[in-house]
């Protein structure tokens, strides 16, 4: 009994805080989403063409109408690789990761991340 009133100072401090999966915070899912739009379309382009592009210039505008300024999404077309990378929001906000392989279409995300609420 002692051991377990010695530990709810703990989780009260524990159930003021917020964790989050990486990718699942706000900005992350926003990323995500605009990310995707460029999966799709890099998707489309190797439906119709029968190979990666070069760049992703090369879906814009048949593809797509742009590239978005955020995220910033890096590719490498040698190994057919997309990513991005943001900072968390939050006191304790922590650089996550988002990438995929050309012809998906969602993103993984890794990195950790807690903030106070």
């Amino acid at each position: 009994m002692r051991k377990l009133v010695s530990l709810l100072p703990l989780l009260a401090l524990l159930a003021g805080c917020a964790s989050y999966a990486p990718g699942d915070d706000k900005k992350g899912i926003e990323l995500q989403s605009t990310g995707t739009q460029v999966l799709l379309a890099l998707r489309g382009y190797i439906d119709q063409n029968a190979r990666a592009p070069r760049s992703l210039n090369e879906l814009v505008p048949k593809y797509l109408p742009a590239l978005p300024d955020q995220p910033q999404i890096q590719y490498d077309p040698k190994n057919m690789r997309l990513a991005f990378v943001y900072q968390q929001e939050g006191s304790q906000g922590s650089q996550v990761e988002c990438h995929a392989v050309s012809g998906e279409t969602d993103w993984i995300c890794t990195g950790v991340y807690t903030q106070k609420q």
